[in-house]
Order: C-alpha cells, then sequence, then structure tokens
C-alpha cells in the first residue's frame, strides 16, 4: 500500500491540472461566442444610429435648402440685377447647386410687357420661346404662360436651353414635376437627367418650390456632388453607403461611396427620405470586417485570458482572482463600448440641434428685416379693415397694434387724399402689381404724418379681390 499511494497521488495531481484547463479553456471558448454575439449586437445598433443620423442629416439639408429658397424670393426681384445679386447669396451659401430659376406665371395680358423687358435686359434675344425651338418661332396666344423669368447657375453656363424667357411647360422632363408644383402648391423633384455640355455629361436633378405670388423657384444640382458635399465627413471603410432614387426604378445610384471587403447585404439597412414628391433610399451595406475588427480585440482578450487561466491552472487559490479580474475587464471593455456609443449619440443630437438653430436664425433674420426696414407692413381685408399690423405702426403713429384691429384703414387717410387712395386700390386690383402713393395719416387728434404707401391687391380667381397688402414709410 505505501508503494500504490504515491503513484495514486501523483495521478490526481497529474489530471487536475489537466481538468482545471480543459475546464478553462470550455468556459473561454463560451465566452467568447457570448462575447461576439454581444458586440455584434452593439455594432448592429451602432449601424442604425449611424444610418438614423444619415437619413436625419439628408432630411434637416432638404429643410434647411427650402427656408434658405423661400428666403430668397423674400426680396424684392423685379430685375434681373436685383435676381442675380440675390441668387449670388444664395448660391454662394449653397456652393454644390447648379443654378436657380425663378418662374413666374404671366398672364396674357401682360406678355407684351413682359416680352419688353426680356428684350431690354437680354437685347440679343429677350422674348419668350419654346423648349427646342428656335427663338424666332412665334408663341401661340394662351390665356397664361409659365416662363423663366430669370436664371443664375454657378458657372454662368446652366442647362443648355433654359434661358430667361422659355417656356417653362415647354420643357419634357419639367412638365410633370412643374405642372405637379403650379397645382399642388408643393415642393417636387425630376429624375436624374443627363445634361451634355462642351461635350461633357452632367447628371442634374431638379426641385420645384412654391414660393408666394404665384410663382416657382427651379432648384439644380448634381446629386453626386450635393450628397458627396453632405456626407462627406461620414466615410467609413467598411459601410458602403449608396443612394437610390426609387421613383426612378433604375439600378443606378445617384451616389455610391465604394468600399473593399465582402458586404453583407443581409445586414444592410434602408430608410426612405421624401424628396419633394419623390423618394430616395438611404442604404448602408456593412461588409465583414466591420463586425470582425468590432469583435476582434474582446476575442483577443478573452483567448489571452483562457490561456493565463490555463497557465495558472496548477495555481488553484489564485483562480477566483483571475476570474474577478477577467470579469472587470469584460465589464470596463463594455463600459468603453457603450460610453462610445453615447458620444456618438450625443454627437448627432448636437449636429441635429445646430441644423434647427440654423433654420431658427434664418426666421429670426427674416423677421429682424422686417423690423429693420422702417415703416410699417399691414394686411387689409377688402373692406379695408385691418386683420395684421406689425409692431413698427407704434412708432409712426403712436398707437399699439392691437388697437389698430378691424379698424378702416381708409379713415386713417386724410380726407383730401382719399380720393387719390381710392383711385390706387381700383389700379392694383385691376393691374395686379404693386402701386405705390404719397398721402396723410391722421389717427385721433395728432398732427397728419406725410407717409409713402405701397399696397398689392389679393387677387383670389373664384372670389376676386380679397385684401391688400401694404407698407408705409415716413416721407421726409
Amino acid at each position: 500500500m505505501s508503494l500504490t499511494w504515491p503513484s495514486g497521488r501523483f495521478l490526481v495531481l497529474f489530471w487536475l491540472p489537466i481538468l482545471l484547463l480543459v475546464l478553462g479553456w470550455g468556459l473561454t471558448w463560451h465566452n467568447v461566442r457570448i462575447a461576439a454575439v454581444s458586440v455584434q449586437s452593439q455594432t448592429e445598433q451602432l449601424l442604425a444610429v449611424r444610418q438614423r443620423g444619415l437619413a436625419t442629416l439628408l432630411e434637416d439639408q432638404l429643410r434647411l435648402l427650402l427656408a434658405s429658397s423661400r428666403n430668397l424670393i423674400s426680396n424684392r426681384l423685379d430685375t434681373s440685377e436685383q435676381f442675380r445679386r440675390q441668387a449670388v447669396t444664395f448660391l454662394n451659401r449653397h456652393p454644390t447647386l447648379h443654378s436657380v430659376e425663378l418662374i413666374r406665371r404671366v398672364p396674357a395680358e401682360l406678355r407684351p410687357m413682359v416680352e419688353e423687358q426680356l428684350a431690354e435686359e437680354h437685347p440679343q434675344g429677350g422674348r419668350l420661346q419654346q423648349w427646342g425651338q428656335a427663338a424666332d418661332t412665334a408663341i401661340p396666344a394662351l390665356p397664361d404662360y409659365l416662363i423663366v423669368r430669370f436664371s443664375h447657375s454657378q458657372d454662368g453656363r446652366g442647362e443648355p436651353g433654359v434661358v430667361p424667357g422659355l417656356l417653362a411647360n415647354s420643357v419634357p422632363h419639367w412638365r410633370q414635376a412643374l405642372t405637379a408644383a403650379a397645382q399642388q402648391q408643393r415642393v417636387t423633384a425630376t429624375s436624374v437627367r443627363a445634361v451634355t455640355r462642351n461635350g461633357d455629361a452632367t447628371q442634374l436633378v431638379r426641385l420645384f418650390v412654391p414660393v408666394p405670388n404665384n410663382q416657382l423657384l427651379s432648384l439644380s444640382f448634381q446629386p453626386e456632388r450635393w450628397l458627396g458635399a453632405l456626407y462627406g465627413g461620414y466615410y467609413d471603410s467598411d459601410i458602403q453607403l449608396t443612394v437610390h432614387d426609387l421613383s426612378h426604378h433604375s439600378k443606378t445610384p445617384l451616389y455610391q461611396h465604394l468600399v473593399n471587403g465582402e458586404l453583407l447585404s443581409a445586414q444592410a439597412l434602408r430608410t426612405e427620405v421624401a424628396v419633394g414628391d419623390r423618394y430616395w433610399m438611404v442604404a448602408s451595406v456593412p461588409t465583414e470586417n466591420l463586425f470582425a475588427e468590432a469583435s476582434a480585440a474582446a476575442r483577443r482578450q478573452l483567448w489571452l485570458s483562457g490561456l493565463a487561466y490555463a497557465l495558472l491552472a496548477s495555481l488553484l487559490l489564485c483562480w477566483p482572482l483571475a476570474r474577478g479580474r477577467r470579469l472587470r475587464r469584460d465589464l470596463e471593455s463594455s463600459q468603453d463600448e457603450h460610453q462610445q456609443l453615447e458620444q456618438r449619440f450625443a454627437n448627432l443630437e448636437v449636429e441635429k440641434t445646430i441644423l434647427h438653430q440654423a433654420l431658427e436664425e434664418s426666421g429670426q433674420r427674416a423677421r429682424d428685416l422686417v423690423g429693420l426696414a422702417g415703416g410699417f407692413i399691414a394686411e387689409l381685408d377688402e373692406q379695408l379693415r385691418i386683420g395684421f399690423i406689425s409692431d413698427q405702426v407704434s412708432e409712426l403713429l403712436d398707437q399699439p397694434p392691437a388697437e389698430m384691429a378691424n379698424r378702416s384703414f381708409g379713415d386713417l387717410v386724410a380726407p383730401a387724399y382719399r380720393d387719390n387712395f381710392q383711385a390706387t386700390l381700383k389700379a392694383a386690383r385691376e393691374e395686379r402689381r404693386v402701386e405705390r402713393i404719397d398721402l396723410e395719416l391722421l389717427l385721433n387728434d395728432q398732427p397728419a404724418i406725410p407717409v409713402s404707401l405701397r399696397l398689392k391687391a389679393l387677387i383670389d380667381p373664384v372670389h376676386g379681390c380679397v385684401g391688400y397688402r401694404l407698407s408705409a414709410v415716413l416721407r421726409h
């Protein structure tokens, strides 16, 4: 018995480290699988957050572009020089846009005047013309004409054939989107179209934006350049980004950022974004390398820990300490990854906040311009009752705006000027344009205040004149 005991004890001591080694490697393999599943889930969540951020970025950029375009039309645009100055400022603010055009509806009775203005502004070709026809082709008489009144582009060339005086609804690839925008008063977009200029092919998309006074703004841009500038700071070497026009039924993307590696189409995320009346699909397709790199560090840590446990298998008393160390390391790694996800999400929230602040600043800028213009503005109904009047009236007439509501503006006009005032109202209704008159305003027992008054009649196709808009500035 004394001879067999040491041998049996040696066997027990020999198999115990091997058993602990096998157990350690088995636990390590199991934890690697759990960590791989956890890391893959977190990577998918990060990809989803990034996808939502890309779609939100596109939506916010479109809203900012539309707000900026409507701010452009708030300025006075009676001549080509006025439009050019405003268009230059607008295109400098949006350098990836290709061109901007102002489209107006011209009644038949105003056609001679518009052609005369076009001839003065463009002596070599200032007249109405149809798409694809010679400039001297006769234009048939119509009840009204939807024409390109002004046009300006970044490079000074613009789209071939798009010139002031062009009948907008004669352009085949504009017609559907243009008609919908004009009739339904909503933003519409055309499909991508290849344009050849001096032998170079350019892909263009055009937005039609309804603006006040029955006008439309046409914005054209190269989708690849525009989207490239928008998403230029969000490139990832392991995620392929593509943008398609779902309404175009074409496999050719509007924009694509290619990557190297095997694509995981089953893990792709797609989001539809409305661009006018069309839908663009923003798609993020990850590669195998994205998930491999995300889990490589965790696998490396886990396998190194398992190797350490195997080497220390004989030190049974150190096992709880090594186990706790591995758990703490896993916890710190998970916390770091969680903090990174929270930081990236916070960055997207900050960017969204910045875009909202830009929109608010644009609206505040428009209100400040009204306040700085001097005088006051007002809206009257067909009976000349005041429906709205700006706060500046308190400085000019020393009367709070709230007390001016529902008062007849005609009562404020000095009696000596009321006949001329009524004649100006009639001219505004008949000519449908802005009329100007110098007169004096009376309020209570105050002295007469000389002002320059500009007014425009609001004409409804069904009910006729439904009111007036006017502005008044102190006349020195």
